[in-house]
């Protein structure tokens, strides 16, 4: 259903896309402390008590201590009368060799990837269907066309706008002008992240200090940032350029008229799309870098322009796109996917560890892409490789490769889907810096000392 209790329409009807189906999985009951929740588990992702006792090396008894302690989490298969136990959680307890025997605390194993929770937070909570924004399943909101402006507003806000929202536009300075066409001077000898950084820096240094204190609402900063970066999408472009709105324009229009591209009314949608698709991802690292220094009173400016120069996701996704561009052919592409993945290494734009059957996200986007190549009457490469790699290596793209697809289908430059996930996640990251400032507290994890061996 959608956010007002319909069935879902399709989301191109033109182009006949609709709501993903989930791929085929099979359900366990996931157990967690004294918390029970349907969760979607693959096989590969348990083991048994037997499997789990003979890794660790210990007694039922001490696994069944694990266990309680919430250091290993079990999953209840239908029908069966044992336990499974999470593979995740097992080799986790089995890494002592750094601490010398000490099993790591719930505090330390919740600055780690699939540790505990480490604090609390309204706006996002990760499902095996996706994400769901203040309780509002993401897919659904990017199936019923919701803007990524009223997506933003419901991350900040809570509360998801019936009227389409007017954005206060961001001030071209003649200060501001001067430093633009500096900047799309040396875009060409940069990559996407460093650009998307001095684009807002720029702009905050041409208004003064305090302006996002003193002269602008919170709300009203926020939307002059995302507006901003937006227009930074020309950077992008093979002769650069940086011009701010001169008009009210939606973020969608704005990217894909910056970047070079018609904004025809099937590519705002698909860009749209995205951007809801990838606004928040719950605590991601990025989103703690931001949480922190909202904790200690940064600005929105300061707090964004941090969680940009640490953000994972731009890179991974031009780690991708270089992949993808470099191979030369589809077997090559292949190839070399098949050679990481029989050693062991991170595929660039596959699978996630958030998503054991495969990023929803990912598929909603490799969806809309080969919509739009049937609507344009054209064949993307990127497309075309991805869904032959997935066919060949059992593997799922995630979200950065998804975009990468719809990225191609629409003939954007080369840059833009790494671009664009930075952008989309700029609305979560103001969201977090929001609610951090209400939480009143200051964040400051704690180490664990220990010696060094060589030490004298």
């Amino acid at each position: 259903m959608t956010t007002d209790g319909s069935t879902p329409p399709h989301f191109f009807p033109s182009l006949g896309i609709g709501a993903t189906a989930p791929a085929p999985h099979e359900k366990y009951r996931r157990r967690s402390a004294d918390v029970e929740t349907e969760s979607v588990v693959s096989h590969s992702e348990l083991m048994t008590s037997l499997e789990a006792m003979e890794q660790l090396g210990v007694k039922r008894q001490t696994l069944y201590a694990y266990v309680s302690r919430g250091l290993i989490r079990t999953a209840h298969a239908p029908g069966a009368s044992a336990n499974l136990y999470f593979r995740e959680d097992v080799e986790a307890v089995g890494l002592r060799g750094r601490l010398k025997g000490a099993l790591p605390s719930p505090a330390e194993r919740a600055l780690k990837w699939g540790g505990s929770p480490v604090l609390e937070s309204a706006i996002t909570r990760l499902t095996s269907d996706g994400p769901q924004y203040r309780g509002l399943s993401v897919l659904e909101l990017a199936t019923s066309h919701c803007s990524f402006e009223r997506c933003a507003e419901l991350l900040w806000t809570s509360k998801l706008p019936v009227d389409e929202p007017r954005w206060s536009l961001p001030r071209a300075s003649a200060e501001f002008k001067q430093l633009a066409t500096g900047i799309a001077a040396i875009a060409r000898r940069n990559r996407p992240l460093p650009l998307l950084v001095l684009a807002i820096e720029s702009y905050g240094a041409s208004l003064g200090d305090g302006w996002t204190e003193r002269e602008e609402a919170p709300a009203h900063v926020a939307q002059q940032l995302i507006a901003v970066l937006a227009a930074a999408f020309g950077l992008l472009r093979a002769n650069p350029r940086f011009e701010l709105p001169n008009a009210p324009s939606r973020i969608s229009e704005l990217l894909l008229r910056s970047a070079g591209a018609h904004p025809s009314d099937e590519a705002v949608q698909a860009v749209d799309a995205a951007l809801v698709l990838c606004a928040d991802h719950e605590l991601a690292t990025a989103t703690f870098v931001t949480r922190i220094s909202a904790s200690v009173g940064a600005n929105l400016l300061s707090s964004v322009t941090g969680a940009l120069s640490s953000f994972e996701g731009l890179l991974v996704a031009e780690a991708s796109e270089n992949l993808l561009r470099g191979a030369g052919d589809v077997s090559r592409y292949i190839e070399t996917l098949a050679h990481w993945q029989a050693d062991g290494k991170t595929l660039p734009g596959y699978s996630h560890p958030a998503y054991l059957v495969g990023d929803p996200r990912g598929r909603f986007l490799m969806d809309m892409a080969r919509s739009l190549d049937a609507a344009a009457g054209r064949a993307s490469r990127f497309v075309d490789w991805i869904n032959q790699a997935s066919r060949a290596l059992s593997i799922a793209p995630n979200v950065g490769l998804g975009l990468l697809a719809m990225c191609d289908a629409l003939a954007l430059p080369s840059g833009t889907a790494g671009a664009l996930l930075a952008l989309s996640r700029t609305a979560g990251w103001i969201a977090h810096a929001f609610e951090q400032r209400e939480s009143g507290y200051i964040i400051r994890p704690r180490s664990r000392f220990v010696e060094d061996d060589d030490s004298s």
